[in-house]
């Protein structure tokens, strides 16, 4: 018997939150656990990500929705009665507090799960210690391929790889004649390979990599790279960095007069970039690895907007990924059973193929790679991210 939203409910989200209820708390009585962050009442999630500094912003918006629909479900019920309540610690990308972060969750605060950490070198730190401890990664994000590769059985990952995205994004520019390529990488583990896989899939194309540089996580490098780049002046440059940085680099790099291309990684906040460089930043590019957001045709994007209407929360790609991410992690949840360890809920992610308001997802594979979706977007004159 599943517990049913109440009308109030159902007239504010409109029925479409509604028609998801079956991922909502069942009417049983749940038995007490022995499993590690599992209660009568309460589902012990944590997270390591970067919450702080210039690269915060894509782990702030997929958090903020996230909660929202944690929140949500907490409202009307839970799973089989359980809230699920998120602890989240701050790792600033930096992969020695990450396992730390881990540590502490796992060993100190005993949560059942974790769920949306970031990074390559916080994620290969975190690996091991999953392995040892059992303890399941779902959806992890902005990890590179060699780390996403790591032979697991805890960690799920729900969207497309950075490779992929370059296949996309060199099919494109190379498409449109252009063979004289820059790039504009994080100084990190991610941002190398991601430099690395770009020079790969240039040469598979004729085209090569005529101008490179590597910001600094703190940005301190940020202005000297764009300047750089500039009076190389590529047919088009390449972006992979994340939060205000990015849309930093877009700005300085038209303000030093650079007239070719711009295309961004999927970490780049189109949002940001919008705001950050105006009405110049018209005809910019994005690689996105979740549904377009404004979709009115799927089911789950119209979920999200009127969810994050209710929290006046914009509606944003990094906010839709953290919804879609939260929407998969209750329903593995529900579908592993009241009587919730571990083991039921990897057996949950890899039992059958998951339908998210029409985006499928399927974890049953050796990679557990969710989605290879990717598609290529742009802003328009007056900034709004169109197709």
């Amino acid at each position: 018997m599943k517990q049913q939203l109440t009308l109030a409910a159902r007239r504010r989200f409109g029925g479409l939150l509604a028609a998801s209820a079956f991922l909502i708390g069942a009417g049983f009585a749940p038995a007490v656990h022995a499993e590690d962050g599992v209660t009568s009442d309460t589902i012990l999630i944590g997270q390591s990500a970067v919450l702080s500094g210039p690269l915060a912003g894509i782990a702030l918006e997929n958090n903020r929705a996230a909660q929202a629909y944690f929140d949500y479900v907490n409202a009307n019920g839970g799973v089989f009665g359980r809230k699920i309540k998120l602890i989240s610690m701050d790792d600033g990308l930096n992969g020695e507090k990450a396992l730390a972060n881990y540590k502490r969750l796992i060993d100190e605060v005993k949560v059942f799960a974790t769920f949306s950490g970031v990074g390559t070198a916080t994620t290969a730190a975190a690996i091991p210690l999953l392995n040892e401890k059992r303890v399941p990664l779902i959806a992890p994000f902005g990890v590179a391929d060699s780390v996403r590769a790591i032979p697991t059985r805890q960690v799920y990952y729900l969207r497309a790889g950075y490779q992929d995205e370059a296949a996309k994004l060199v099919d494109h520019v190379t498409s449109l004649g252009q063979s004289e390529i820059g790039l504009a990488s994080l100084n990190n583990p991610g941002g190398k390979e991601v430099l690395a896989s770009v020079q790969s899939q240039l040469g598979k194309k004729g085209a090569k990599l005529t101008a490179s540089g590597l910001i600094d996580n703190d940005g301190t490098n940020v202005a000297a790279i764009a300047k750089q780049l500039a009076a190389q002046s590529p047919q088009a440059v390449l972006l992979f960095a994340g939060g205000k940085l990015s849309a930093d680099f877009v700005k300085l790099l038209l303000d030093n007069n650079y007239k070719g291309q711009i295309y961004c990684f999927s970490v780049v906040s189109a949002e940001l970039v919008a705001k950050e460089a105006g009405e110049r930043a018209r005809g910019v590019g994005f690689t996105q690895v979740t549904q377009y957001p404004w979709d009115p045709t799927v089911k789950v994007a119209k979920e999200y907007q009127q969810l994050a209407g209710s929290t006046q929360a914009p509606v944003t790609y990094n906010g839709m990924g953290g919804h879609i991410a939260a929407r998969v992690l209750v329903e593995a949840l529900q579908r592993a059973g009241k009587d919730l360890t571990r083991e039921k809920l990897r057996g949950a992610m890899e039992s059958a193929p998951f339908d998210i308001g029409g985006v499928s997802m399927n974890f049953a594979t050796s990679d557990r790679v969710g989605s290879r979706y990717v598609e290529l977007v742009m802003l328009s004159r007056d900034a709004k991210i169109v197709r």
